[in-house]
């Protein structure tokens, strides 16, 4: 009997190391998509913050492919300003879906240190 409970006991610990694993990979995915994110966001606000600074007949040009095509600055303001908006958004997105990775991480780790404080060092120490 005691047997079957260690080997139940052992399966259970391999799962939550499973799924730490997944949990990690998960917030190292989530880390990489915000960072990209907020590249995104500085090339954007750097656009507007020239954008901003043009004087009132200045000419604006979009890349679209190979070719420029003329743009109406107001035009090119608000299009600037929109990606901004939804970038922000995405990030948001990103930190919040992160927020809760990290959380389930540590319910792993607790759930791991429960079962056998020794090994949860080892397992967390590892995935960081």
């Amino acid at each position: 009997m005691s047997s079957a409970l260690a080997a139940a006991s052992a399966g259970a610990a391999g799962d939550a190391r499973a799924e730490l694993a997944r949990v990690t990979e998960t917030l190292q995915k989530l880390a990489a998509t915000r960072q990209q994110l907020v590249v995104q966001l500085n090339e954007n606000e750097g656009v507007k913050a020239e954008l901003d600074a043009l004087s009132a007949d200045a000419e604006v040009f979009r890349s679209v492919g190979p070719a420029l095509l003329k743009m109406d600055a107001s035009d090119a303001k608000a299009l600037v300003g929109g990606r901004i908006t939804a970038i922000k958004a995405d990030v948001q997105r990103v930190e919040e879906q992160f927020e809760e990775a990290g959380k389930r991480r540590l319910e792993v780790v607790e759930r791991l240190s429960a079962g056998a404080p020794g090994s949860a060092r080892g397992a967390a120490g590892a995935q960081q």
